[in-house]
């Protein structure tokens, strides 16, 4: 983003399915890992506020289940956005499907 400064947040836009929840964690040293704390990420959200100013992120995604039995998802976009110093970004678009077998 140009002109950034100060610290970031991220929001995912959810699935259509109420069901499941799209998730990210972030770091600013590394991949945030299978568990979303590698490298001092703080863990999966459907959003992160606050992540420390940096010139590069590190994202990692996780499509979750939240209700037993949630369905079918059929494939759909979805927006990340990035906020910093009043200023979003939305040009990340992520694909999800989720097939409940």
């Amino acid at each position: 983003m140009a002109s950034g400064s100060g610290n970031s947040s991220f929001s995912c836009q959810q699935p259509s399915n109420g069901n499941i929840e799209l998730k990210v964690a972030v770091s600013t040293s590394g991949d945030p890992g299978v568990n979303g704390t590698g490298n001092s990420a703080t863990g999966f959200g459907n959003t992160q506020s606050s992540v420390a100013a940096a010139s590069t992120y590190y994202m990692r995604f996780q499509l979750k289940e939240v209700k037993a039995d949630a369905g079918n998802l059929s494939a759909e976009d979805r927006t990340i956005t990035i906020t910093n110093n009043g200023v979003s970004n939305t040009d990340i678009d992520i694909n999800c499907r989720f097939v409940n077998l």
